[in-house]
């Protein structure tokens, strides 16, 4: 059976560091629980980051390099970033007090082609970005220093997480419409300028009206891509495996 991917999902990344890494630069005045704290905290808005993963021309965006030799029965879906996330999740303890971080993110561009036509059926995931920005949990504090501290994605070069699928498993011979299936996805995570072999477990659905709908998650050890928590006094027993969940929905 002829299974080809391009990237996918969340993603992802990671990411995850990002509830790890509560603090600041002043690690002794920190308080998370602080109004003024919070205050402190530059946070993009969302038209800033939307404006980050969306084409030019998001009406009509170029096909990605990765499903230009497909057939022609291949249909090209484009992630829509308002009906996806991706979404970490942790534990740590936060001020003597065990805390559960779960950071979000809508923020995810990229496009899945889908060959519902031939025998063998075939999906095709081009580039998957996802702004490293964009997470957000309940402390705006604590998202900007997952920013600068953890993931440095306001440096230019690290501000987006790419996952480029090289494979996928289980996508059946034919598509069934409303009916999902389990896959095994595998790529190239590339978080922060490091880039590591990452498999996600999920399942897809093609749906009735052509679109794609479909989940998956994976396990990250963020210390594989270089991603180190800050030393602070009220930051202790951080997960050192992070989940890292993907929900997709493609049009």
């Amino acid at each position: 059976m002829r299974k080809q991917v391009g990237v996918l999902a969340v993603l992802t990344a990671t990411l995850f560091v990002g509830g790890c890494t509560l603090g600041s630069a002043n690690k002794d005045n920190i308080n998370y629980n602080s109004p003024a704290g919070e205050e402190q905290a530059e946070i993009k808005t969302t038209d800033e980051l939307v404006a980050a993963v969306t084409p030019e021309n998001s009406a009509n965006p170029p096909i990605d390099s990765n499903l230009l030799s497909l057939s022609a029965n291949a249909k090209i879906l484009n992630i829509v970033s308002e009906d996806s996330e991706a979404k970490y999740s942790l534990n740590e303890l936060l001020s003597g007090v065990p805390t559960f971080v779960v950071g979000t993110s809508h923020q995810l561009n990229g496009q899945i082609a889908v060959d519902a036509v031939s025998q063998p059926a075939t999906i095709t995931i081009g580039d998957i970005k996802l702004d490293a920005t964009s997470f957000t949990t309940d402390k705006q504090l604590r998202d900007k220093n997952v920013i600068s501290m953890v993931l440095k994605s306001d440096k230019p070069e690290n501000q987006f997480i790419i996952f480029h699928t090289t494979s996928i498993t289980g996508v059946p011979e034919t598509l069934t419409a409303d009916k999902s299936f389990p896959v095994k996805i595998t790529g190239d995570l590339t978080i922060s300028g490091v880039t590591k072999p990452t498999t996600f477990d999920g399942s897809v659905t093609w749906k009735s009206d052509g679109s794609l709908v479909g989940s998956a998650s994976t396990n990250l050890s963020y210390a594989n891509f270089g991603l180190v928590i800050p030393d602070l006094p009220f930051l202790a027993n951080v997960d050192e495996v992070v989940k890292l969940e993907l929900n997709l929905s493609a049009k």
